[in-house]
């Protein structure tokens, strides 16, 4: 690599100006203007009550689309994305037990262990709060159906309707 030498000093550089960046994805350099570092591009992927229809159970210790939750994307410019989730559901009578959940891009899943993030209630048919903060590092860019998965680990059914709700807020870090 050739040295860049004897460039004029900008001494008081500002939005319109460029840097080079190493591509971490394609180990290329390319211009980046000074403004666009440490950004971010917020997008709300569900917010409360969107696309909350009928009424979604899961009696299998198997991880399954929530279908109430539908029709969620995002489109990313690659890189590292946070999700912020938060979610209701209910556990039906006659008894409490834990619940499973999992983040889901196109097909690939997401979550802090196999079990995805599990909760537990000691009351059925009480409807509870579950959040979860999912770090997903090196996304390729691109766009991706957003869904969330859920299993009855323990107890009778999970269940999800139309008292629920989903929040699903994506934070994209952009160099």
């Amino acid at each position: 690599m050739v040295k860049i030498s004897a460039l004029p000093l900008d001494s008081t550089p500002d939005s319109t100006d460029y840097i080079i960046v190493n591509d971490t994805t394609s180990s290329n350099t390319k211009k980046v203007l000074l403004s666009a570092l440490n950004t971010t591009k917020l997008t709300t992927i569900f917010n409360e009550t969107a696309g909350i229809v009928g009424v979604w159970t899961n009696a299998t210790t198997t991880f399954s689309d929530v279908t109430n939750w539908t029709g969620g994307s995002i489109t990313t410019t690659g890189g590292d994305v946070i999700f912020h989730i938060e979610l209701s559901y209910w556990k039906g009578a006659p008894s409490a037990g834990q619940a499973d959940f999992r983040l889901v891009l196109n097909t690939t899943n997401y979550y802090p262990s196999s079990a995805g993030w599990r909760v537990y209630t000691n009351e059925t048919a009480s409807h509870k709060y579950s959040g979860r903060t999912i770090l997903v590092s090196g996304l390729a860019a691109g766009t991706y159906t957003v869904k969330i998965q859920g299993a009855n680990a323990s107890g009778t059914d999970l269940k999800v309707d139309s008292g629920d709700y989903l929040r699903i807020t994506a934070v994209e870090y952009i160099i």
